[in-house]
């Protein structure tokens, strides 16, 4: 039970880290990324033990499913908007969805250009 409480205090420092850091820095990244950006870095350094938090990531991921239904509630709320604005709703994911890729794979392309251009291989 210690093991348990001791992870999920890890997991929730983490997130309070990172919220801090973008406060205080004002970067515009989301601060529980930020703070899973710190753990993920605490734990290949070896300052956090993977089994600190195991236990704690564990028993949220057997029950991620629980933590989506406000997004459930609110489909079924919003039933009657999803149903007439599906087409534009759909049009805007797939666009977005395209844009993001294709600008991905060039970036990508830029980046292994960029090493090749050095005398590097990336691949």
């Amino acid at each position: 039970m210690f093991e348990l409480l001791r992870g999920f205090a890890i997991l929730s420092l983490a997130q309070l880290l990172g919220e801090m850091l973008r406060r205080v820095l004002g970067i515009p990244i989301p601060g529980n990324v930020l703070g899973f950006g710190l753990l993920a870095v605490a734990l290949f350094a070896g300052v956090i033990k993977v089994e600190a938090v195991a236990g704690a990531a564990k028993l949220l991921l057997d029950h991620l499913t629980l933590l989506f239904a406000p997004v459930i509630v609110g489909i079924v709320l919003y039933k009657e908007f999803f149903r007439t604005q599906w087409l534009p709703m759909t049009s805007a994911i797939l666009v977005s969805t395209a844009i993001t890729l294709v600008l991905v794979g060039k970036l990508v392309d830029l980046y292994l250009e960029g090493g090749s251009r050095h005398g590097a291989s990336r691949r």
